[in-house]
């Protein structure tokens, strides 16, 4: 869908690539995200798109989160979400986490969870419901 291009969801250029085109139905998206502080940078490797998030995903944010995956993802598609730069993750983002992961038919993983994010999600049980890859517990 994406091939090697990059996509990057910020406050001034939501959905920006060299084969994108913009509708007015993505750049109502854009302005809504931009107010809700969630920012996405994507690439796709092979049969992977790598979402990388950046901000808040929180009850604020959520159900655009929610709106953005079901406008790109493919039914067919890996998704793989780095949760390196996420600054809040309240419960809302985590059900959405959740909820993306059953929209996929269980092909979501997240990576890169900050310490205590990491604590969080494990006190939630989130590992039984969505693969977590690459994390640490050093101090």
């Amino acid at each position: 869908m994406f091939g090697n291009a990059t996509i990057t969801l910020s406050k001034n250029n939501l959905f920006n690539s060299n084969s994108a085109t913009q509708t007015s139905t993505r750049s109502e998206l854009e302005r809504k995200m931009a107010r809700k502080q969630l920012m996405m940078a994507l690439t796709m490797d092979s049969n992977t798109l790598n979402v990388q998030l950046v901000g808040k995903l929180n009850a604020a944010s959520a159900s655009l989160f929610k709106e953005f995956v079901k406008s790109v993802i493919a039914s067919n598609t890996t998704v793989r979400f780095d949760l390196a730069q996420l600054e809040t993750l309240d419960g809302a983002g985590v059900a959405a986490l959740v909820w993306a992961n059953l929209q996929m038919g269980g092909s979501v993983s997240v990576a890169n969870p900050s310490q205590s994010l990491f604590k969080k999600l494990i006190a939630l049980n989130f590992q039984h419901l969505v693969q977590i890859e690459n994390f640490s517990l050093a101090a």
